[in-house]
């Protein structure tokens, strides 16, 4: 169990990459992106979809933080 002293690092991505008969969001590429992220220790902490259509996508990452200033 973690600490209420934990500390954590964060990284916001703009996915931008699109399906490839529509303007919406590539669902498939973005998991890729996650799954990636993950392997290096981030967790999703959230995603916000822009525009109508979903043509892009804000994703907010986080992991324990590796610096030790930051611990």
């Amino acid at each position: 169990m973690m600490g209420a002293d934990m500390k954590y690092e964060y990284k916001t991505l703009n996915f931008r990459k699109r399906a490839f008969f529509t303007s919406a969001v590539d669902v498939k590429a973005l998991d890729e992106m996650l799954n990636e992220s993950a392997e290096k220790g981030w967790e999703l902490v959230s995603v916000n979809l822009i525009g109508l259509l979903a043509q892009a996508a804000i994703v907010v990452l986080k992991r324990p933080a590796t610096s030790p200033a930051m611990r």
